[in-house]
């Protein structure tokens, strides 16, 4: 069968039928990317730049069609007949989408176009079933009358127990609207440097006739950002929860998107939408019991809505803090109190030449100054960085000493502040100065730095390999700054996962009981991973068995290219004990968490441009801030 294309049936136990050979006629034409047997006779192949051939069950030609008008392969069957979806949108073209009818037995195409809403442009989304269209989400699977623009709910992921996390609708088969068929790929990524096959698993949903968790308590989650921005590792510890008979509650997860009233597609709203929304949800005690993804909002930080996490850590079912990067948990506390502790984290700040910087780990406003003053004239100070950029990383780090959420009082104009304001327009550039990756003439920040061109730069470590690649590009030449402030300086945690309780929860022992299970070095090391390893995990077990892994793969790659001359491996950095250690110490002086009041932060953003393009004074700016955050507080009561 060498060289042969076949197409199999895949059996209801996951095996695979006798293969049919095709025609070899028939793979004159380009690949395709959608195959479809829309009944026992006809085989329909399609691409994305307007192809499509129909077939007989032989693979025999019926007709082959060219340069369809905004078609990229998508074939529905709507009310028994068969339409190509045409989107005009992709095609740059003014308009919404469209339908047109085609014939499968004769593979003609209609004239006639049915033309469909703007939403229904998320063709990604759709799967096709015996009894219809249907649009897979991450909260649900609804039916939809393409057509009409309507939508009906038939399933929603809160009712199964498994999680459904790397399933997608071009792997999902809906026999009805009770029960479907879904592949999972559970590779393991850590280890997979593009030699190793995808592992599939096969799923068989049904609807069972009886609710095997009447009963139980719902706990509800919700996560800040989309719903797919939730990890598939906790996908999958929520279903282990789930499935646990021992548990007294079962989790569900909110979803706190826009559903849009004339169709089932989901629009993400903004970080400070979403956030003000579980906010007062919270507030009036009808909100989630765990928050999920919420670390970097600072308004949520006080006794009234946040549970302090300190005394559970501490209390009878305790988290060893030994095990933990307690620094960086330490780090995330307001006034001793720990509302929202993270999962997994990356660390930005500045890095220094150690030539000018020397023995400088930590640095003020006033010390960065002196340094930049005694700079030579062909040294930049600060690698080109966009001023609103640079003012939310250095704000980010010291928005609780502007916002009190505990008394509820802002105080904006102070000498902190206004130094923040002071030291992103004498360092800061307009977003056009800086040079697009691309570009034929960029130079990654850490070259510049290596060879003399500028004195720090912005940097963000995202991961161990990461810092790995830091450590060899700057050769031992450059300093971790952190975050500059009046008082001195520290690399800052980055949360990607944070979880908190709700102070109105009615299940904060089970709500601790599942968050506490998220620290085990297992999870903590399947977060990591899933993040494609660009990211940190609290736990120092975790941490260390990352770094064997990373160790572990490098090493691979070396000795599969030793042989050819200036390879390079992709890592970049040997995984040894020296940048272990190295990497030990960079996590250990950990002082400053990103956490900030979003709706405050989109003011100060607003506001401040006004400044440093010198069309305000500093004192009006400072004023208006002021007084708009003033009013934010206020309205939250």
């Amino acid at each position: 069968m060498s060289g042969d294309v076949a197409i199999c049936e895949l059996l209801s136990d996951g095996s695979m039928g006798e293969p049919q050979i095709l025609s070899d006629s028939l793979f004159n034409y380009p690949s395709y990317t959608t195959f479809i047997m829309p009944d026992q006779n006809h085989m329909i192949f399609a691409n994305d730049w307007g192809e499509m051939v129909i077939t007989d069950r032989e693979g025999n030609l019926i007709n082959h069609l060219e340069s369809i008008a905004n078609f990229y392969g998508n074939v529905f069957k709507l009310d028994g007949k068969w339409y190509v979806y045409c989107d005009r949108a992709r095609s740059e073209v003014e308009g919404s989408p469209y339908l047109q009818e085609i014939d499968i037995n004769t593979g003609k195409l209609s004239d006639v176009r049915v033309e469909l809403t703007k939403a229904a442009a998320y063709t990604y989304q759709y799967c096709q079933s015996k009894d219809g269209l249907y649009i897979m989400t991450a909260s649900n699977i609804a039916k939809v009358d393409l057509i009409n623009g309507t939508f009906e709910t038939s399933f929603s992921w809160n009712d199964a127990d498994v999680g459904d996390h790397r399933i997608t609708p071009e792997y999902s088969y809906i026999a009805s609207s009770s029960e479907f068929y879904c592949v999972r790929d559970d590779r393991d990524h850590f280890n997979d440097s593009g030699y190793t096959g995808p592992d599939l698993v096969l799923i068989h949903l049904k609807k069972a006739e009886n609710n095997p968790h009447a009963g139980k308590s719902i706990m509800i989650i919700a996560c800040n950002g989309s719903d797919d921005a939730i990890s598939p590792v906790l996908y999958d510890r929520i279903a282990e929860y789930n499935r646990d008979p021992e548990k007294k509650a079962r989790i569900v997860i909110k979803s706190y998107q826009d559903v849009l009233s004339d169709y089932t597609v989901q629009v993400t709203k903004s970080d400070a939408q979403i956030a003000d929304l579980v906010y007062l949800d919270v507030q009036s005690k009808e909100g989630p019991d765990i928050l999920l993804g919420f670390g970097a909002c600072s308004q949520f930080n006080t006794d009234e809505i946040l549970l302090d996490l300190n005394p559970l850590i501490d209390g009878s079912s305790p988290l060893d803090r030994g095990t933990l990067f307690d620094n960086v948990i330490s780090a995330a506390e307001i006034d001793g109190k720990l509302y929202q502790i993270p999962l997994i984290y990356e660390v930005r700040g500045l890095v220094g030449n150690k030539e000018y910087f020397v023995n400088q780990e930590s640095c003020s406003f006033e010390e960065f100054d002196r340094i930049i003053d005694q700079l030579p004239e062909t040294v930049s100070p600060l690698a080109p960085t966009a001023r609103e950029d640079l003012l939310r990383a250095l704000l980010s780090g010291a928005m609780n000493l502007f916002m009190d959420y505990g008394k509820k009082t802002v105080q904006f104009d102070t000498p902190e502040f206004r130094a923040i304001l002071e030291f992103v327009r004498k360092y800061g550039v307009d977003k056009e100065e800086v040079k697009d990756a691309n570009s034929a003439s960029f130079i990654p920040n850490n070259e510049r730095l290596r060879e003399g061109l500028d004195a720090t730069y912005y940097g963000e470590v995202l991961g161990i390999a990461s810092f790995g690649y830091e450590a060899k590009q700057l050769n031992g030449e450059g300093v971790f700054l952190g975050i500059p402030s009046s008082s001195g300086s520290s690399m800052m945690a980055v949360e990607r996962q944070s979880v908190a309780i709700s102070k109105c929860s009615l299940y904060q022992d089970q709500a601790w009981d599942f968050i506490r299970s998220l620290f085990s070095q297992d999870i903590q090391t399947d977060l990591v991973i899933n993040e494609l390893n660009t990211v940190f995990p609290v736990s120092r077990e975790a941490l260390d068995l990352c770094f064997q892994k990373q160790k572990t793969r490098y090493d691979q790659e070396a000795e599969r290219y030793k042989d050819i001359p200036d390879a390079s491996v992709w890592d970049s950095s040997e995984y040894n004990q020296e940048l272990y250690d190295n990497l030990l110490d960079f996590l250990n002086n950990i002082q400053k968490y990103a956490s900030y009041d979003t709706s405050a932060m989109l003011i100060v953003l607003e506001e401040a441009p006004g400044y440093f393009t010198g069309q305000r004074s500093l004192d009006d700016v400072v004023k208006n801030i002021q007084n708009r955050c003033t009013t934010i507080v206020n309205e939250r009561g």
